[in-house]
């Protein structure tokens, strides 16, 4: 149907696509050690909040500019562009700059290459690691308020899952730009129908022939 909404696979594959890689990327990712996982999956996030960004201002020529903005500088980073035009939650931005600290630890530090993602975790505030369990969805965490959850607690659950979570994690993410991006897209469409027909209408009073009229005697 033509106004039906494409599913999340499809808009994932289409990504893809405008980022240039292979299709599967993504679904290949839980398939890739830790060091390779963090720095792919947020690469791929970056890409993708990228074009949400281009989409929602309809400025496709942008995407060169877009792409080489830092994702998690809070004040003139792409992050700082979705908070303000309201498209991503602060709980998918709270993930987003998560992910950007785990990737700097691997990227600029050689010797983590070899290191497990669940070695960070002593290091992450009870914060964040709270923040994980929730952007993940786990049902262990949905039902209980999170100044019970001990910090112990969330550090055994994630040493077991923590790159389950991460991965979980980015699908919530993944929806909230679909989602984003689609009806972006539809509302732009909308209005530049809306315009044309307008236009259209605006030039026919415009071009419509006067008829003249003489006066009666």
């Amino acid at each position: 149907m033509e106004n039906s909404y494409p599913t999340l696979g499809e808009e994932i594959a289409r990504i893809e696509r405008d980022l240039g890689i292979p299709e599967g990327f993504y679904d290949a990712l839980m398939n890739e050690d830790d060091w390779s996982f963090v720095i792919k999956l947020h690469a791929f996030l970056d890409g993708s909040l990228t074009k949400l960004l281009t989409s929602h201002l309809a400025r496709p020529e942008l995407d060169a500019v877009f792409s080489r903005m830092e994702l998690a500088n809070q004040r003139t980073g792409k992050l700082a562009f979705a908070r303000q035009l309201d498209l991503l939650s602060k709980t998918s931005i709270d993930y987003l700059l998560l992910l950007t600290e785990l990737r700097n630890r691997y990227v600029h530090n050689i010797a983590q290459t070899g290191t497990k993602l669940s070695d960070n975790i002593n290091t992450l505030a009870p914060s964040k690691l709270a923040m994980l369990a929730k952007v993940a969805n786990w049902p262990e965490y949905a039902s209980i308020p999170e100044l019970l959850i001990s910090k112990e607690h969330q550090q055994q659950f994630l040493a077991v899952f923590f790159k389950r979570v991460l991965w979980y994690g980015s699908f919530s993410v993944l929806q909230e730009i679909v989602v984003s991006r689609v009806f972006t897209e539809r509302k732009n469409n909308a209005m530049s129908l809306a315009y044309g027909f307008f236009a259209k209408v605006a030039e026919s009073i415009t071009l419509k022939p006067t008829v003249e009229t003489t006066p009666e005697s």
